[in-house]
């Protein structure tokens, strides 16, 4: 007899075929992505700090905050450890400030060490490039480990808080890695009389900072590659707040620059931090890059520089942010 079957009609696979352009489309998609992450990874390798040889000065939030200052011209470190109890006036307009609270100060307010950064900057008159968190001595440490060891130390450290980019903590790494400790300065500025011993109104004792000192005795931390560019300054105050002027000219002078000449303007610069201007040869120097950096500014090409070679204009933000 005929065998019977035993089930119905087998049902037929149906084969499920992607749309033709979904393919091509998921190719310029990921060039596209690709293609982003590496304009942005060029950027951050394009504006690391110590690009061109310059000093990198970073202030790590320590409980006795400490400045880590490396000049790759003679590969020295030089430390400067501010005590917590030095009272400075806080940038952005918070007061007057122990050092040692002003990291919490930033993470309360939701700027992270930006105002760690500005106000030891804007007391000490030392230009400061960067800020570490908590833990972040470990970038300055006397340890030679190398490219790919500093790789691999990077990605350890992923949770340590700073702004410095990627390439800028594998240099750090690298560079003052293998700077030994006989080229590793401390400056005492407590015995250089840069801080003074002093009663508050509040019956704390503590330290303040004497401005006067502090051009004659950090002037070490100079950037060599400014300084041997030779170019003059002019500060225009436009912020309508006296006294910022003297305060800029302190920063740049540690910074390399020559400050001839420094005025309130008559005219306030509304809804600009600063502009940094010149000729576009004085704008692409060291100098002038290093100014635009420092202060965060806007830079403006002029035809004639006039008897200076570079000007920086306050704006009415600068006092918010410095």
């Amino acid at each position: 007899m005929p065998r019977k079957s035993s089930g119905g009609v087998r049902s037929r696979k149906v084969k499920r075929h992607l749309p033709s352009f979904l393919g091509p489309l998921i190719f310029v998609v990921l060039l596209f992505v690709s293609g982003y992450f590496a304009v942005r990874l060029y950027g951050l390798w394009e504006n690391r700090l110590g690009r061109n040889e310059t000093r990198v000065t970073v202030v790590v939030a320590s409980e006795d905050p400490v400045v880590y200052s490396y000049n790759p011209q003679n590969e020295s470190v030089s430390v400067i450890t501010i005590p917590r109890n030095t009272q400075v006036v806080a940038s952005g307009g918070y007061g007057n400030w122990f050092v040692g609270s002003l990291w919490g100060l930033g993470i309360q307010e939701k700027k992270q060490g930006r105002i760690l950064q500005n106000s030891v900057q804007k007391s000490l008159g030392i230009p400061i490039d960067a800020w570490v968190g908590p833990g972040g001595e470990i970038l300055f440490n006397d340890r030679n480990l190398g490219l790919m060891g500093a790789i691999g130390e990077i990605i350890k450290l992923n949770n340590l808080e700073t702004n410095l980019s990627f390439f800028d903590k594998v240099n750090l790494l690298v560079s003052v890695g293998r700077v030994g400790r006989f080229s590793r300065n401390e400056i005492p500025i407590l015995k250089k009389n840069v801080l003074v011993e002093e009663t508050f109104s509040d019956g704390v004792e503590g330290y303040e900072v004497v401005p006067e000192r502090t051009v004659t005795e950090l002037d070490s931390l100079r950037d060599d590659k400014v300084f041997a560019e030779s170019k003059t300054l002019r500060v225009n105050n436009a912020s309508g707040v006296s006294g910022l002027a003297n305060e800029v000219s302190r920063v740049v002078s540690i910074l390399g620059l020559r400050v001839i000449s420094t005025e309130n303007a008559k005219e306030k610069l509304n809804g600009e931090i600063c502009v940094v201007s010149g000729k576009v040869q004085n704008l692409e120097s060291v100098a002038g890059r290093r100014l635009a950096q420092i202060y965060k500014c806007r830079t403006y090409e002029v035809g004639d520089d006039g008897p200076f070679s570079l000007e920086i204009t306050l704006g009415d933000r600068f006092v918010k942010e410095y």
